[in-house]
């Protein structure tokens, strides 16, 4: 389960990837058909959550309100963090959550 946030922060790392010559148009095309199929494991209401919320977990974990929505994701629907953020694993860490 991922963040709604996760489908822009994707495709903008393919876009970027594209244009620094690391995956071809071909590649490009490929890789967005695949991540279609991660439409099951989006969260698609990015109002699930409440912004003080979102607020709040980011200064807390002392994190950008971006990565805090993974980690009140995790948190709220009791699931493992997967990630190699190490400031966000941290927060996951003192949260009690598993991390992947």
């Amino acid at each position: 389960m991922v963040p709604a946030l996760w489908r822009f922060e994707v495709s903008n790392a393919v876009v970027v990837a594209e244009r620094r010559g690391r995956v071809t148009p071909g590649q490009v095309k490929t890789l967005a058909a695949d991540l279609e199929e991660f439409e099951d494991f989006a969260e698609i209401d990015p109002l699930a959550v409440r912004y003080s919320i979102l607020i709040e977990t980011a200064r807390r974990a002392r994190l950008t309100v971006y990565d805090a929505t993974y980690l009140e994701l995790a948190a709220r629907r009791r699931l493992p963090l997967a990630t190699l953020d190490d400031r966000l694993r941290e927060a996951g860490r003192k949260d009690g959550l598993e991390l992947i």
